[in-house]
């Protein structure tokens, strides 16, 4: 039988909700459209595997560095995403989206490289695509 650590509680239960989250998405989408149902099932889909990664032990020892990002990586992603919703009226989605990406990938500790800065594009760019062409969700545009 598998035990877990008192550190590791944490980890769990968030994983836990996590996937009982991405179910209940699942089970109210049932109904729904498929266009409509698609992107809150893409969501929970990531959610759902997120949670998933949150119950996999990690192996080893961890740093001090390691230990610091995991615990302000929840609250600055939060951060982030509250900053994004507010600067989407005045400056469009694409670059508070950008911007967050780059910002998330730093804090994961990827280097600022042009690599970073074209997947952060790229990504900004299908998600632009997925929902205001696709899917015909229009998403803020600083053009109005």
């Amino acid at each position: 039988m598998l035990r877990a650590s008192g550190a590791r509680l944490p980890d769990i239960g968030l994983g836990v909700a996590m996937l009982a989250l991405a179910g209940y998405v699942f089970i109210e989408t049932a109904g729904y459209d498929q266009t409509a149902a698609l992107a809150p099932r893409l969501f929970a889909a990531v959610l759902g595997l997120s949670g998933l990664l949150m119950l996999v032990p990690v192996a080893g020892r961890k740093t001090a560095v390691i230990v610091l990002r995991q615990q302000a990586l929840p609250l600055a992603v939060a951060a982030g995403i509250g900053v994004v919703i507010l600067a989407v009226e005045p400056l469009g989605f694409e670059l508070p989206a950008f911007v967050l990406f780059i910002v998330i990938a730093r804090l994961l500790g990827d280097r600022l490289s042009l690599s970073l800065v074209v997947t952060a594009a790229l990504f900004t760019g299908a998600i632009r695509l997925i929902f205001g062409v696709l899917l015909g969700v229009p998403l803020p545009s600083i053009t109005g």
